[in-house]
Formats: C-alpha cells, sequence, structure tokens
C-alpha cells in the first residue's frame, strides 16, 4: 500500500526539514531546506519537487524561496479551508535563532504548473 523512494539523488548538501502536502486532485508537493549549512550558512535555501498523481518519479527540485545573503529555513507547508496552499518559513537574520524572520506565501494557482504561482 505505502512506497518510499527518493526524491532526488544525495547530493552532499545538508537538506533537512521536509514538509508534504497532498493536493486535492492527488498530486503531491514537497519541500525542505537545502544548502552548505543550516542557520549560519547563507546559501541556504527551500526547495521544492512534486509528484504529479499516477507518476512514478518526483519532478527535478525547485526553488520555492531564497532570501538572498541569508539562510532559509525550517519550511512547512499546508493547505487552508478555502484551500489555499500555504508555505511558512524561517528566515535566520544575524545567524541566530532569536533573530529570525517569520515569513508567508499563498498560492491559490498551484495544480497547474509545476512549481505554484
Amino acid at each position: 500500500m505505502y512506497e518510499s523512494c527518493l526524491i532526488f539523488p544525495r547530493d552532499g548538501w545538508h537538506n533537512h526539514a521536509p514538509s508534504l502536502v497532498e493536493y486535492p486532485n492527488g498530486d503531491l508537493l514537497v519541500c525542505w531546506y537545502s544548502g552548505s549549512g543550516e542557520r549560519t550558512a547563507d546559501d541556504v535555501c527551500i526547495l521544492g519537487a512534486r509528484l504529479v498523481w499516477g507518476a512514478s518519479e518526483w519532478s527535478a527540485p525547485f526553488l520555492l524561496a531564497d532570501t538572498p545573503n541569508y539562510p532559509d529555513c525550517n519550511p512547512v507547508l499546508f493547505l487552508d479551508a478555502r484551500q489555499r496552499l500555504w508555505l511558512v518559513w524561517l528566515t535566520v537574520i544575524d545567524h541566530r535563532w532569536e533573530n529570525a524572520l517569520l515569513k508567508y506565501r499563498i498560492s491559490t494557482d498551484y495544480e497547474q504548473a509545476l512549481a505554484p504561482r
């Protein structure tokens, strides 16, 4: 009934804190943060990939969020009661968790394209 698979080949980067959501049409969207480290690495961004309903392989990873020169970490995906897709994450300022900014994006146009708009 369940199966597991790699979303992308092992790449040597720090890939952490995934979140997964199922769209109303059955597609899956996953996100995670990726970079050379965590809160102290300024190249960390939020990536995503999509598994279309009935497909056997995930899409290539795509960029969901990146604040240049700051680490973006700990993403969360969810659909609200109005079926809007939310992405919530932290941008770490001054490499300290206590200085992190909470950010979000909301999409109502996420089922047609590979990456949500």
